[in-house]
């Protein structure tokens, strides 16, 4: 486990120790014996793990939307959630963490609500003795970025961990992307096209293609080759790299080879021949 996450990453660093201790064995044991892996934990179970049957009788339909469609979606839900009270529940929260420190009582900021996207990114506003309109559009805007990059996450999540073990098992054909870029279409792109491949599949009939339904299911539905994680280490630099293609690009870089040519001293450089 060591070298498959960044020396950096302390989250999942803890998990791993958090696992050692509560069973006694390493993580990656505990991974290599289980079906599933613990909600804290990102990593998704290795594709050789799962039998075939176990998605017989399962169809998997991924609501997706293209950035450009989503993101001023994501936006305009920001705007709703502030006008709905978000600036007020945040408070009452850093309220409730200052009341229970000044009682002398550990409140765990690291997980749980307390890592929700708003709390950390509207802390500064709140935490201001003299906030003003301009820190809270700031901090708003902060929301914006962060729930933008959440998506992007699970936009990748879906394309880099659950295609590739379903197309492992050969199920990917039970994977089906739906175009949700155009609300007002939905009732036709989604709704729709989502029931007949629900009856379909009951009644036993031929499913379509999962990347004949849309363009965006065409450039989606393809399976990335992920590169192996081992961590390498770069004494020099004082630099860890997780993969080949990095430490490879690491070492043909400028910064590197400053770093580990010869250093010659101010003296030699002026040497005479014949000098000792």
């Amino acid at each position: 486990m060591a070298d498959r996450w960044h020396p950096k990453d302390r989250r999942k660093i803890r998990r791993s120790l958090e696992i050692w201790l509560q069973t006694g064995k390493p993580a990656s044991h505990v991974y290599q014996e289980q079906l599933k892996t613990t909600s804290q934990d990102d990593s998704f179970p290795p594709a050789e793990h799962f039998e075939s049957s176990v998605l017989d009788d399962h169809l998997v339909f991924w609501t997706h939307a293209s950035a450009r469609e989503l993101h001023p979606r994501l936006d305009r839900r920001v705007d709703e959630m502030i006008s709905r009270g978000l600036v007020e529940e945040v408070k009452s929260m850093h309220e409730f963490s200052q009341e229970s420190r000044t009682q002398g009582l550990t409140v765990d900021q690291g997980r749980g609500i307390w890592i929700a996207i708003g709390y950390k990114e509207l802390l500064p506003f709140l935490s201001h003795p003299k906030p003003s309109t301009t820190d809270k559009v700031q901090c708003v805007e902060r929301i914006k970025l962060s729930t933008r990059q959440y998506a992007k996450r699970q936009s990748r999540w879906m394309r880099l961990r659950m295609l590739p073990a379903l197309r492992q098992v050969r199920k990917d054909g039970f994977l089906f992307l739906l175009d949700a870029s155009d609300p007002s279409t939905w009732s036709s792109t989604v709704e729709a096209l989502a029931i007949d491949i629900l009856r379909k599949f009951l009644d036993g009939r031929r499913l379509p293609m999962p990347d004949s339904l849309s363009q965006l299911a065409r450039e989606s539905l393809v399976v990335e080759e992920k590169p192996a994680m081992l961590a390498q280490y770069c004494e020099a630099c004082d630099k860890t790299l997780m993969c080949e293609a990095e430490w490879t690009q690491h070492l043909k870089g400028r910064g590197h080879r400053k770093a580990t040519q010869p250093r010659n001293s101010h003296h030699s450089q002026f040497l005479k021949v014949g000098d000792p």
